[in-house]
């Protein structure tokens, strides 16, 4: 049994797609797999390694079991190695066995079980976004949790997982500051977020530490590689923002939920392009702003068949969101 590490690197999307037809010549077995890590998320691997070499499994306070890693497949030694090689700005992942006792890791529901064996990944991401360059305003960016949620989101399109659902935690755990959970359904994928910045500094990580783990097991099983293809449209669209103050606990995915049942007329696409705190929204509150375009494939859809619609939408947001709509 081993463990796979390698660089994520960019851009990673024609190896994602190589990696892809390999796994469905050769199945899921651990030779395709490292060609996934290797393709899918960058073009070096680190090492592979035994992860046995001799170590006892150690447990973690939910009562899992995994080899070598501190109750997850996160390996924050060799994340320190590397950041000890390549300075403070490091990109990680991992492809691994886990051993885990008790309710299954995948599935939400409470299931007693024998230890059950799992291939996960994980990826760590910490330090500074983009290569030092000599001028522009994002040069200093460090890493945060929405770049990891992209990586995440470009790997699970790439992949064929679709209808994901992203669920934040309340509360801090024994290793994330903040985080959220992947859920499938009825079925637990992963979780990722923020280090604990107490576990960060144990390993002389300077800067935040952001994590995703991944049962690949369950990706794997689930995951459609059906392409669909539309032609390009004729039509043209009209677009409507809505901004909207909503109580500070109001989440994106929320949203996307109210709109989801509402199902308007001709809705082809939303964009959530800014949220905003301060001046004029009062504190426990923010402003969320919204694009909606709507088209129709077969004809020139009217600006009072649109408003009609988007009407009936807004009320929608209002209702169930107990939203108060800002004036354009």
């Amino acid at each position: 049994m081993c463990g796979i590490f390698g660089l994520i690197g960019t851009p990673w999307r024609d190896g994602a797609r190589a990696a892809l037809d390999t796994l469905r010549s050769r199945g899921p077995d651990d030779s395709a797999l490292l060609d996934l890590g290797d393709a899918v998320l960058g073009h070096t691997r680190l090492a592979v390694i035994d992860l046995v070499s001799g170590q006892q499994p150690m447990r973690s306070a939910d009562g899992r079991y995994t080899i070598v890693f501190n109750g997850e497949i996160y390996n924050f030694r060799e994340l320190r190695k590397e950041l000890a090689r390549a300075g403070h700005d490091v990109s990680l992942f991992e492809i691994g066995r886990v051993f885990s006792r008790g309710s299954s890791a995948g599935d939400s529901t409470e299931v007693t079980a024998a230890v059950r064996e799992e291939r996960r990944m994980g990826i760590a991401i910490t330090g500074q976004r983009n290569p030092l360059f000599w001028r522009g305003e994002d040069r200093e960016g460090r890493f945060d949790v929405y770049d990891l949620k992209g990586v995440l989101e470009e790997f699970f399109e790439q992949f064929g997982v679709r209808g994901l659902n992203y669920s934040r935690r309340t509360e801090s755990t024994s290793l994330f500051l903040e985080s959220s959970l992947i859920q499938l359904g009825k079925f637990r994928i992963g979780e990722f977020g923020q280090l604990l910045p107490a576990l960060a500094h144990r390993y002389d990580l300077r800067d935040a530490v952001l994590l995703a783990e991944l049962n690949l097991d369950l990706l794997l099983a689930r995951r459609n590689t059906t392409k669909g293809f539309k032609p390009l449209p004729v039509f043209p669209a009209i677009r409507r923002d809505v901004a909207m103050i909503v109580p500070e606990a109001t989440s994106h995915e929320s949203v996307l939920q109210v709109i989801r049942q509402a199902k308007p007329a001709n809705l082809e696409s939303v964009e959530l392009f800014d949220i905003f705190r301060g001046k004029n929204v009062s504190a426990g509150q923010k402003s969320m702003a919204y694009a909606f375009t709507y088209r129709n494939a077969q004809r020139t859809l009217t600006d009072a068949e649109v408003n009609a619609a988007h009407e009936k939408l807004v009320e929608q947001l209002k209702q169930n969101l107990s939203a108060t709509i800002r004036e354009q």
